[in-house]
């Protein structure tokens, strides 16, 4: 398991070989705690199991930086990847009726703006806590609302 192997395979360098990449092992605890020897609320239950199964590059995004709480909002649903489908939940209705609605929505008008300063602090921070969690895999970051 290397960080650099995944950064290689992202920047289309030769590589040993294709890295690893974990996208949603977290949901099966019962799993990983069997995995690991540990219980499923120890933190370093995931860490450790990313190590064990020799993970390079693990997928990591977020609903973003703000409060999801006003304004017209879409939510395609979530699928189950939990063994017991506790993260499955139904896509809402789209709150627009017309293409026309869709092509007039202003984001920055309905929703303002994040302070950029603290929004550029925050992405550091959790790139800074996921290196430090995880140093023997890359982790990806962004923004994924669905």
């Amino acid at each position: 398991m290397s960080r650099s192997l995944a950064l290689d395979n992202i920047c289309l360098r030769p590589a040993r070989s294709w890295g690893h990449t974990e996208y949603s092992l977290n949901y099966h605890k019962e799993f990983l705690a069997k995995r690991t020897g540990l219980v499923p609320e120890d933190a370093d239950c995931l860490k450790r199991a990313y190590d064990r199964f020799r993970f390079d590059f693990l997928f990591v995004n977020n609903d973003g930086l703000v409060a999801w709480d006003k304004g017209r909002l879409t939510d395609m649903g979530h699928a189950d990847y939990a063994a017991d489908g506790s993260d499955q939940r139904p896509p809402r209705p789209c709150p627009f009726s017309t293409p026309e609605e869709v092509w007039a929505f202003d984001a920055v008008e309905e929703y303002g703006l994040p302070d950029f300063n603290e929004q550029v602090a925050a992405y550091e921070n959790q790139a800074r806590l996921l290196r430090n969690t995880y140093p023997n895999q890359l982790c990806t970051g962004g923004y994924y609302k669905t």
